[in-house]
Order: C-alpha cells, then structure tokens, then sequence
C-alpha cells in the first residue's frame, strides 16, 4: 500500500511539473526567437552603419576635390565673367567613321574649354532611320555611291561648352 501512495504522489506531482516544464520550455523558445529578431536588427543596422560610412568617406572625398578645384580657381583670380558659354542643343549630324575620333576627342575636356553633355547618342547601321538621316543630310546614294556598313555614324549630343576668354 505504500508503493501505491509513493506512487500516486509521484503521479500528482508529475501531474504538475509537466505543465509547468513546458510552460518553462514555450518562454524560453519565445525568448529565443526575440533574440533572433534583435540580432536580425542589429545586423541590419550594422550594415547601415557600413554604408553611411562609405557614403561619408565618398562626400569627404568629393568636398576635398571640390575644395582643391575652388583654392585652384582663387589662385588663379578666375571669375564667371572669364568664360563664355555655348549650348548645344541636340545636333544630329552624319560623320564619316574616321571622323569621329575628332568629335570624340573635342567633346572631351581640354585646357581652356569644358564640356559639359547632357545627352550623347550615336547610331551605327543600316536601320530605316539611319538611312533617312543619312539620306536628310545628303550622304550616300544608291549603287556604288551608296555607304557602306560602319562607314558613317550619326552622333546627336546636347550640352553645353564653357570656353575661356583669353586674357590679354
């Protein structure tokens, strides 16, 4: 008879502690997925933190340029009034392949004058379109006066020139 009392009390309080060990169990899984969600936070911030301070490292960087180009500009006494400004505004023009190196090469910045694009567009081919411009600005023909493939490129650009007024 005393092993059925032992028993029914270790019953009873097996009774007990199951529930309460999966109460215990359920709050320590609940905690563990909000640790999961803070460091998911944390990472995410950490990684933010990463990328403002590369973009702080590109501003300072980008300030000293800016710094540099405007302490060389009040060495030099420069003012607005010491350059003329040319807008181009979409040209299309028709240029021989071996010609275009020239275009390119004076679109590029130089000593006294800047480029500044705010649209370039070049077409190579033999589309419709390309041939109507061609044929617009009076290249080619027909036969053995016709283009050849690669031969011309249409370049449309638009932009604006800053030319410096020589000093005399």
């Amino acid at each position: 008879m005393i092993n059925r009392i032992i028993l029914l009390i270790l019953s009873v309080l097996g009774g007990v502690a199951l529930p309460y060990s999966v109460t215990l169990a359920l709050g320590s899984y609940e905690e563990y997925l909000a640790s999961q969600d803070n460091l998911r936070a944390a990472v995410e911030r950490k990684v933010s933190l990463e990328g403002l301070r590369n973009q702080a490292k590109t501003y300072k960087a980008f300030a000293q340029e800016v710094d540099t180009f405007t302490g060389e500009v009040k060495s030099r006494e420069i003012t607005e009034g010491d350059w003329v400004l040319f807008k181009v505004d979409n040209v299309t023009r028709a240029l021989e392949a071996n010609d275009f190196r020239l275009v390119i090469a004076n679109v590029m910045h130089g000593g006294g004058y800047y480029f500044s694009p705010s649209h370039i567009e070049m077409i190579s081919g033999s589309s419709e379109n390309f041939m109507t411009t061609l044929r617009a600005q009076k290249i080619g023909g027909s036969g053995a006066n016709k283009p050849g493939p690669g031969s011309h490129i249409i370049m449309t650009i638009k932009g604006e020139y800053l030319v410096a007024k020589r000093r005399g």
